[in-house]
């Protein structure tokens, strides 16, 4: 090979690894990443390749895989994109020697020595848009970016294309070392090829198995969670309904009294009857008035029949919301069955102790939401960290069942935390929604 045809394989097989380290990331490389990119295989190709052959590509691929990560938020994605893409380019190749073998009888010396430059050109050029056609199905058309899959299936998807990358760079590099015929190299090159379609179509088909299961146990968990909210509902609506009866009895009492034209018993029992649950009703409205910044229907729904619920029960409520609260980044039917096994849990608590006493806060801030709910108290009987451990409750035997519930809600958001404290007497939750990507 002459030094012109030498230094015309080496440029464009040092653009050619270039548009496969950065074609297919997920981000764009700013001009200065590219420079160095494309600064760094060339000097490896014009100084270490022609003394040390093929054994520069696992060199040139380590340094890559640094200069590709490094700074970025994305490092196992953007691992995985160049390898993907190193691997489709290799097979590619293959691909084109067969074809180059079996419909126009050229081997692969023809190809590396009497066509070289426009068979390389060719090469480059194709490896330049399936880069670009590898981008746009990883993350305009599946968008791998936002998939929710766990970091075992990530790791092994990272082995997988470790281990098929290092067979085929130890194969280049073993048949030049011991120097295969080029039949022998054709041979190996498909054998590697089927062994990397075969292993990636066993992990696409499991990944799909696992997605689809990962998809029932969502639809399932939606399904507990509508019926608890309509088991909410439903208690919503029977209170409306014991509400208007007992409206009506007052009325009936009042009634028998007018009819009767007993002045003096109607004025006693307006007095002691009517006045004070109207009291109660003023209190509620003026406790309950701070809802009106929760923008939130079926929250607020949910919120105030579990504190009139409270109020009934001779329990001291106290609300605060400050700011206008109108969205949170967890699905609606979530939130709601954590704050129905909040509430329910902190009046259960306050009714048995000494000041009877709940509070409510949400907090509006500018990246979360902050929800707290607290309850006078008995000491408590176990440790706060055991108490979302299932089937342990302070109220008894076969209890202890929502907390835990409520920690597998949200254990599945990544954004929300859970805090407990007790002291003095007052046990409190703070639940803390971030927006995604806070």
């Amino acid at each position: 090979m002459s030094k012109f045809h030498f230094f015309i394989y080496y440029l464009l097989s040092t653009f050619n690894l270039f548009f496969t380290c950065s074609n297919a990331q997920m981000e764009k490389f700013s001009i200065k990443r590219k420079a160095v990119l494309l600064l760094y295989i060339f000097i490896i190709f014009f100084t270490i390749g022609p003394c040390f052959g093929q054994i520069v590509i696992p060199l040139t691929i380590i340094g890559l895989l640094l200069l590709i990560t490094w700074e970025f938020p994305h490092k196992i994605l953007n691992v995985i994109s160049f390898l993907l893409s190193y691997l489709l380019v290799v097979c590619s190749n293959y691909i084109f020697t067969l074809i180059a073998k079996s419909c126009f009888h050229l081997t692969v010396n023809d190809l590396n020595e009497r066509y070289m430059i426009p068979s390389s050109l060719s090469y480059v050029i194709s490896t330049f848009f399936l880069t670009k056609f590898l981008r746009y199905l990883l993350y305009e058309k599946f968008k791998i970016q936002n998939l929710k899959v766990s970091k075992t299936l990530v790791l092994c998807l990272l082995a997988n294309l470790a281990v098929c990358t290092a067979i085929f760079i130890l194969g280049i590099i073993g048949g030049e070392r011991v120097g295969y015929p080029p039949s022998i190299v054709l041979f190996n090159n498909i054998l590697f090829l089927s062994y990397f379609l075969l292993s990636n179509a066993i992990f696409l088909y499991t990944y799909r198995i696992i997605h689809k299961d990962e998809q029932l146990k969502t639809q399932l968990s939606q399904f507990e969670n509508l019926q608890s909210y309509t088991q909410e509902l439903e208690n919503l609506y029977r209170d409306m309904r014991a509400f208007k009866h007992d409206y009506i009895n007052i009325l009936t009492s009042m009634k028998l009294y007018i009819d009767k034209e007993d002045l003096e018993s109607l004025q006693t029992y307006f007095y002691n009857e009517i006045i004070p649950i109207s009291q109660t009703f003023a209190d509620s409205n003026n406790t309950l008035g701070s809802l009106s910044n929760l923008k939130s229907e079926e929250l607020k729904s949910l919120v105030s029949s579990k504190l009139l619920y409270a109020m009934e029960k001779g329990l001291h409520v106290e609300i605060e919301i400050i700011k206008p609260v109108s969205a949170f980044s967890m699905k609606l039917v979530d939130l709601i069955r954590i704050m129905g096994i909040f509430l329910d849990n902190a009046i259960e608590a306050s009714v048995d102790s000494d000041k009877k006493l709940i509070s409510l806060a949400i907090i509006q801030e500018k990246n979360y939401v902050a929800i707290i709910v607290a309850n006078s108290s008995d000491p408590l009987p176990y440790p706060i960290s055991a108490l979302c451990k299932q089937n342990v409750s302070g109220k008894g035997t076969n209890r202890g069942i929502g907390l835990y519930n409520a920690k597998k809600i949200i254990d599945s958001y990544p954004s929300v935390t859970w805090e407990m404290t007790y002291q003095n007497y007052c046990f409190a939750q703070m639940l803390t929604i971030y927006e995604s990507g806070s």
